[in-house]
């Protein structure tokens, strides 16, 4: 790996925001399920469900989200993308609290659209940053520092909630979840949008 690419603005940030993204993303994807099945006495097939909306938030707004970044740029899908998660995350500490299957659902709406949102200009921003023989590098790079959010997320929010059957520790986890996605939510105000060419215009001869 060389070390020069972290110099990189449009390298680092979207690392780090990828990160610290699904650390809230995939830590709260564990801990839903368990919030409805201990506290809200959903049973397996039915968490099973009520999750799907963030997956399916998440395919139809992943694609329509890369059309449009091309439009207002990557920062601000960046930045809205991130800013979705983390509301996400405030609402799923509020239906632990409040026992309120609606805000789940919202909370999951929310997460969803938020990953969909931001995933493709995070890839995008990581990927114009570098040469285009370290693509596979920069690419390689990408996924693990999602992994290495992902794994973390998962570890520390499910031990935050470990043996919980009330709604106290989920939101506590949640929360976690938000002050920690918070932080990319700074961060993604960093990266830099990729600057295009103005479209020619054509004159016609009088």
């Amino acid at each position: 790996m060389p070390l020069e690419l972290f110099r990189r603005r449009n390298f680092t940030a979207p690392l780090a925001v990828n990160a610290l993204t699904n650390f809230a993303y995939m830590g709260g994807f564990i801990v839903s399920p368990l919030l409805l099945q201990n506290v809200f006495g959903y049973t397996l097939s039915a968490s099973g469900l009520v999750m799907m909306t963030r997956p399916l938030s998440y395919s139809i707004t992943s694609p329509i989200a890369g059309y449009v970044a091309v439009r207002v740029g990557e920062r601000r899908a960046i930045v809205v993308g991130v800013a979705s998660v983390l509301a996400s995350m405030l609402v799923l500490a509020l239906a632990a609290v409040s026992s309120s299957v609606a805000l789940v659902l919202v909370g999951l709406l929310l997460s969803g659209v938020g990953a969909g949102t931001s995933s493709p200009s995070l890839m995008s921003t990581v990927a114009n940053a570098v040469e285009p023989g370290r693509l596979g590098l920069a690419n390689a790079t990408q996924q693990m520092a999602g992994l290495l959010g992902a794994v973390s997320g998962m570890q520390v929010l499910a031990a935050i909630r470990s043996g919980a059957d009330r709604g106290g520790p989920f939101a506590v986890a949640y929360l976690v979840g938000a002050g920690v996605v918070a932080v990319g939510a700074v961060l993604a105000g960093a990266v830099r949008s990729e600057r295009r060419p103005r479209p020619l215009e054509i004159v016609t001869a009088a």
